[in-house]
């Protein structure tokens, strides 16, 4: 009744199916004939759940209560507690012959005795005869229909079993006495793993979080760009470092390129326009033999920078034959003929 709809009263006696159905019923509004049904994401309204008013179980029993007396006898049977019940099979000959003769022989005793541990391997507590057994008789299916068969011959035994119970309260506590081992673990190990614990999952890549700088990760450790990093220009946080160009201390040590020179044009090898800067260690010119490549020599170099060769200028429209491409305008190798 609490958790059956309406259109499923045929799983509970005919007496409740009034309160159930009839209007007049002090809890029809527990069984409304429409409700709705909460799909929750589903396709099919068999998938959804329905959604049923709160029963109040108090005004539920005390409905039933007055319907209780209307009940058939065998069906208030079964809605009391009754007995336990062991089924021995005669299989177990000790403990079926042991029950057999208490109860159907000649010399039976009295209706309940006590179980002897010894033959029914284990088992304690007290057995009563069932009245409405006889052994190796007939077993009917009680219920209505087919579904299990009947059995011409009972090969089991029935009793009714009272299950012993315990004198001794068993609680769950240690024992008086009991000496505890050294801890494996001391204080700081528990501090440093609830510490673990706290960040676990909370930090993202290990870097710190806003506010904090530390020694690693991003937004830690890049207070003195200057002094540890291999970048010999000087860092952003100088406004000053571009007028200052070449004069800072720097790794690499290489002297500042002369004025007016400018990077070559993208595609071409060498220094096309101006000479480069000298090797390291060399103040003023190219060792003799030494003079590096690229185009016309710059005015300004004077004494100081021998002229660079004049080398030939490639044809975009000769053929490369050198290198296997039949014409097209790939440039030629100006340093292979």
């Amino acid at each position: 009744m609490g958790v059956m709809p309406a259109a499923s009263r045929h799983t509970i006696p005919d007496v409740f199916h009034d309160l159930m159905t009839n209007e007049d019923s002090e809890i029809i509004e527990f069984y409304p004939p429409e409700f709705p049904i909460d799909l929750n994401g589903k396709k099919f309204a068999w998938q959804g759940v329905a959604l049923l008013p709160f029963i109040d179980a108090k005004r539920l029993l005390a409905a039933m209560e007055q319907r209780y007396p209307l009940l058939p006898p065998e069906v208030a049977a079964r809605n009391t507690m009754g007995n336990d019940v062991l089924l021995v099979s005669e299989a177990h000959q000790s403990l079926y012959d042991d029950i057999a003769t208490h109860f159907y022989s000649k010399k039976q005793g009295s209706p309940q005795y006590q179980l002897n541990p010894r033959i029914s391997d284990g088992l304690a507590g007290k057995v009563e005869k069932n009245d409405v057994y006889l052994p190796h008789g007939s077993l009917t299916y009680p219920l209505d229909g087919d579904s299990m068969p009947s059995l011409d011959e009972d090969r089991s035994i029935s009793v009714h079993y009272d299950m012993p119970r315990s004198t001794h309260i068993h609680k769950s506590m240690l024992l008086r006495g009991v000496k505890f081992p050294t801890p494996a673990l001391n204080q700081e190990d528990i501090q440093a793993t609830k510490g673990r614990a706290a960040n676990a999952g909370r930090n993202p890549g290990g870097y710190p979080q806003r506010g904090q700088y530390g020694g690693r990760g991003r937004g830690g450790g890049s207070q003195n760009y200057g002094n540890h990093s291999s970048n010999p220009y000087p860092t952003r946080q100088q406004p000053s470092s571009r007028q200052a160009y070449g004069n800072q201390p720097a790794h690499n040590q290489y002297p500042a390129p002369p004025q007016g020179w400018q990077p070559p044009p993208p595609g071409v090898g060498g220094f096309a326009r101006n000479a480069p800067p000298p090797p390291p260690g060399m103040q003023g010119a190219y060792p003799p033999g030494r003079t590096p490549q690229g185009g016309p020599p710059n005015p300004q170099y004077g004494s100081q920078y021998p002229a660079a060769p004049n080398y030939p200028q490639y044809d975009n429209n000769r053929t490369n034959d050198r290198h296997g491409n039949a014409g097209g305008n790939r440039p030629r190798d100006n340093y292979r003929y």
